[in-house]
């Protein structure tokens, strides 16, 4: 050990001689662990009052540690006891020869300074020496390292249950890991890396092993081949860059991560070589205000992870930027942009993005493209931002559920929407796509609106608190049921407006809503197209209002207007009117300027009529109260609206073209059932009511029955007694509606129980006698010798191999196995044909 130095000249009185024996025994303790556990504040000489420097080392191990001009020599693997603490000052030079070590039981104190770095280098370069191993167990104290430098080790800094403070170092050039920290050490332990660079490292820059808590902060790992690694560790990473990773650039497994102003990728302008930029498994990341940059991929979360991105930009990942295996994640103002495939990649998983932007993802290669997000057996919610520029589609579903609200949807390479395998897609407050695939006859899409609905008093204005609201469907049926609060609304309410499918589209419309609450009169309103706030206004008790209509009278001939006048009264002077054409839906006007004795005059628009006779029916409403109905008949008697077989088309529509022959793709004007399966032309087309079937085919579900049988009543809609003519199975039980003897119940279909079971008895037995019979008569025959004994098995098993199957198809297309591509071939191909299938709304 260093000498303390005596004062010459001063006598000391002999009693005094303990106390000071005491104090300077204490006193380098007092140095070796500060009252806050730092160290700081030692110089050099005051440093090694309590530890070894080198030339303490090199006197107790002579022949290995040798002094060689201005290095110290490490000719073998150097051991220090946890009583033998090391300090390295500034200028500290250590060569090690191959394969040897620094292990050291007790903590080191590194004190390098900005221009005198502690450098630990090979003996001989482009040898790997052991590295730096720290294996102090005391959890009182901390290894503490600044300014340090270290090249060709194995494992650079390595440390087993030991704390460590390191900052302004630099670990180049190791076989292995640049720094190793190696637990179980639980969270209140110091595990603090700053402002320090790692680069050039085979395995990782960093590897945290069980480490209970570790801060990672302005730091710079490259060309590593894993830059960060945790493993049952939790890390805090800040302001720090991992670039130019040859495997990964984080790699988490069984951890949690929080990454703030950091940044993965390449160097600028350089190519990123890793497979993954994040890799998660079983393990959570929260992402902030950090970019993610390069990669096959950006982020793969796997089995059960969770990963939260907030503020971050994932761009130029060579295929997805984000894939997913059974996992979640929560996005929340987020750039996702540049993936040569998908921006979300996700199998059984779940998706939360908010005020998100995917923006030209998808572009592929050649002639292949894909969709900016991608699902299978996933579930995804995105709330606001943009998507937009996407090589194929914006969305691919397959066996998924897609809620899309509030976003803004931009252009697409092909497809808005692809979906198959029983998917859904709702879109809310969003116009929804016209050109959707469907690759199967299940899947749906739904367009749906948040409306406020908002009660007020009729004389004052007032919002009005709980107020029940309820809104019934065209059916009907409540679809929601809401009570104003104090500001007089019920907040947003979801109502589905109507449902796509591959073969027809279902609207709700209109959506009818009542107001309650006593003791004013039930308000009535309507919801015709989209709307974002319907106000009702709640009327005292009052009678209905009475109408006397003057025009039109009947036989009035129109085009698309009629000029409708006449008397209202209203005890509440509230004048409306609502008014139908033939069984079409009603139609809400308000009267704006009716004079003091009641009289009104409005043009009611009626749309394209066909010609002959249609009737108007017109009632006054106060808001609660209908009058009678007043009924005209009128007459369209334009040129070109010739409805020559009355089946409610135009012959003009008919025969589009004009030219007097049924085209293929045309119904027959002459002919009121083109395809004579007991329904109208006409009724068939109508959409009023939500069921639209194929008038140039009379079973348009393909279950073999008439779609004029199925709708028995010729009404052009699904009643509750009839099987639908665009469903082959109604009830949804896998029986087609022809086999099925109860189409209508999905928990009944040949019940066994009620006679069906002596009926396939007698069948099966029938069957085994059959077969009996044929092998009897076949093994008489060959004893009669009238067979020669050979088989043909053999040669047609070489018959059946010669050609490959086909694709496998389900509603006339060919069903995709993954995204991107179908059996046998890539995702572009029957393009056309999926083309042929879409269905908008």
């Amino acid at each position: 050990m260093m000498e303390i130095e005596s004062t010459p000249g001063r006598i000391m009185h002999h009693s005094l001689v303990p106390f000071v024996i005491i104090l300077l025994a204490l006193y380098p303790l007092h140095l070796f662990v500060s009252a806050d556990g730092s160290g700081e504040g030692m110089t050099t000489r005051e440093a090694g009052a309590n530890y070894l420097d080198m030339e303490d080392v090199s006197s107790m191990f002579p022949s290995t540690v040798i002094r060689n001009g201005s290095y110290w020599d490490i000719t073998a693997t150097l051991t220090l006891s946890a009583a033998q603490p090391l300090y390295l000052g500034p200028g500290d030079v250590l060569r090690f020869s191959e394969g040897s070590y620094l292990n050291l039981s007790a903590p080191v104190l590194v004190n390098g300074t900005e221009g005198g770095y502690v450098e630990l280098l090979p003996l001989v370069e482009g040898s790997f020496w052991g590295g730096l191993n720290l294996f102090e167990s005391d959890p009182s104290s901390v290894s503490r390292i600044s300014h340090l430098k270290v090249s060709g080790a194995v494992i650079g800094v390595s440390t087993s249950t030991s704390d460590i403070s390191m900052d302004h170092s630099n670990i180049t050039g190791c076989e292995r890991s640049g720094i190793e920290i190696r637990g179980p050490l639980d969270e209140g332990t110091s595990v603090d890396i700053t402002d320090t660079d790692i680069s050039g490292c085979g395995y990782y820059g960093i590897h945290l092993q069980k480490v209970g808590s570790a801060n990672v902060e302005r730091t710079l790992i490259s060309q590593c081949g894993t830059g960060m690694r945790g493993f049952a560790s939790t890390i805090f990473i800040e302001g720090t860059s991992i670039r130019n990773s040859t495997s990964l650039g984080l790699s988490l497994v069984n951890s949690r991560a929080t990454a703030t102003d950091t940044e993965l990728g390449p160097m600028t302008g350089a190519l990123s070589i890793a497979q993954d930029q994040v890799l998660l498994v079983n393990s959570s990341l929260t992402l902030n205000s950090s970019h993610i940059r390069g990669g096959k991929v950006g982020i793969s979360c796997m089995s059960g992870s969770f990963l939260n991105m907030d503020r971050s930009e994932i761009t130029s990942a060579f295929t997805d930027l984000v894939q997913s295996s059974s996992s979640t994640i929560h996005a929340s103002g987020m750039l996702l942009s540049g993936g040569g495939e998908s921006a979300f990649h996700l199998v059984d998983s779940e998706l939360h993005s908010s005020g998100s932007d995917l923006i030209g993802n998808g572009a592929g290669s050649g002639d292949v493209v894909f969709s900016s997000i991608y699902m299978e057996s996933s579930r995804a919610f995105l709330e606001g931002g943009t998507v937009a520029g996407s090589g194929d589609a914006h969305f691919h579903l397959v066996d998924s559920r897609i809620t899309i609200s509030n976003a803004t949807l931009g252009e697409q390479g092909n497809d808005a929407l692809i979906l198959d395998r029983g998917s859904a897609a709702d879109y809310v407050n969003v116009e929804t796509p016209s050109d959707v695939t469907f690759l199967d006859m299940i899947s749906v899409v739904r367009h749906s609106i948040t409306c406020e609905i908002r009660a007020v008093d009729y004389e004052t204005g007032t919002p009005l608190q709980n107020v029940q609201i309820e809104v019934r469907n065209r059916e009907g049926e409540t679809v929601a049921m809401k009570q104003t609060g104090s500001s007089g609304g019920t907040g947003p309410v979801l109502l589905e407006m109507y449902t796509n499918t591959s073969v027809m589209t279902m609207s709700n419309l209109p959506l009818s809503v009542t107001a309650v609450r006593d003791p004013y009169e039930v308000s009535v309103g309507t919801i015709e197209k989209d709307l974002r706030e319907l106000t009702m206004t709640l009327y005292p008790p009052n009678d209905p209002p009475e109408l006397d209509l003057l025009l039109p009278v009947n036989g009035t001939e129109v085009s698309d207007h009629v000029s409708v006048q006449g008397y209202i009264s209203d005890d509440l002077e509230v004048h409306k009117l609502r008014y139908r054409v033939d069984g079409g839906s009603y139609h809400m006007i308000d009267l704006e300027v009716v004079e003091s004795n009641g009289f009104f005059a409005v043009d009611i628009p009626l749309g394209p009529l066909s010609r002959g006779e249609h009737s108007l029916w017109v009632h006054a409403f106060d808001g609660t109260h209908l009058s009678n109905p007043s009924m005209r008949t009128l007459v369209v008697s334009a040129p070109g609206l010739d409805d020559s077989d009355s089946d409610g088309i135009p012959d003009i529509i008919e025969d589009a073209d004009m030219d007097g022959e049924v085209d293929a793709n045309e119904t027959d004007p002459n002919d009121p059932d083109t395809d004579d399966d007991g329904l109208l032309d006409g009724i068939e087309i109508d959409d009023t009511d939500g069921n639209v079937t194929d008038p140039l085919n009379e079973d348009t579900d393909g279950d073999f029955i008439l779609d004029g049988i199925e709708d028995a009543n010729k009404n052009g809609r699904r009643d509750g007694n009839e099987t639908d003519p665009n469903l082959a199975d109604t009830d949804g039980d896998g029986y087609s509606d022809l086999d099925d003897r109860y189409p209508l119940d999905p928990t009944r279909h040949a019940d066994l129980e009620e006679g069906n079971s002596n009926a396939l008895l007698v069948l099966l037995m029938v069957v085994v006698v059959g077969i009996l019979i044929i092998l009897l008569a076949y093994a008489l025959y060959l004893r009669l010798g009238g067979g020669n004994g050979t088989s043909g098995g053999e040669e047609g098993h070489r018959e059946r191999g010669r050609k490959a199957p086909e694709p496998r198809r389900e509603g006339g297309t060919t069903i995709r196995t993954r995204r991107g591509e179908k059996a046998g071939g890539n995702e572009r191909e029957g393009y056309e044909r999926r083309r042929e299938n879409r269905k908008g709304p």
